[in-house]
């Protein structure tokens, strides 16, 4: 019995190593990109569709396999974000961020969530990070105008 114990106690600390130098689940029980692929364009037609509670488990699922997708941790911060829950949302559109830097959507969304929470300084420096990011890039032109109105709404507040 010892013995098992010390089994399942190595294999926990070789799991927990495993996770902790940036595996995933997905990676451990080799499941298929593909059929993770399967699971996230259901989620996305339940986000566009507006069922953001089912689309929110979808997702959260995804992130638990793969916490190293772009896709599936700023699709579920941005489904947090239309239900609401913006500290949430803050988690994993941050998450996203890091992972995939030059994407401006992250910054983007993230000031939304941060001037809904209240934090308008917050708000104010994700948003001039999103217009860096997009640069001269002709797909994030419409994000940048965006962020541009924004940050120019929040700047004018802050002035009165």
């Amino acid at each position: 019995m010892a013995e098992k114990t010390s089994v399942t106690a190595q294999s926990n600390d070789d799991l927990a190593h495993f996770l902790s130098s940036g595996g995933s689940l997905r990676m451990l029980t080799d499941t298929k990109k593909e059929d993770l692929d399967t699971l996230y364009d259901y989620a996305v037609q339940l986000f566009d569709a507006g069922d953001y509670p089912a689309a929110q488990n979808y997702f959260y699922f995804l992130c638990y396999l793969d916490k190293w997708d772009f896709n599936y941790l700023f699709s579920l911060g941005r489904c947090y974000q239309k239900m609401q829950q913006h500290e949430e949302a803050l988690v994993y559109l941050v998450r996203a961020g890091l992972i995939r830097v030059i994407d401006p959507r992250p910054s983007f969304f993230a000031g939304i969530s941060y001037q809904a929470l209240g934090n308008n300084e917050h708000a104010r420096r994700a948003w001039c990070s999103a217009c860096r990011w997009c640069a001269e890039l002709p797909q994030y032109e419409e994000l940048k105008s965006q962020a541009i109105q924004l940050l120019e709404g929040a700047n004018n507040e802050s002035t009165h």
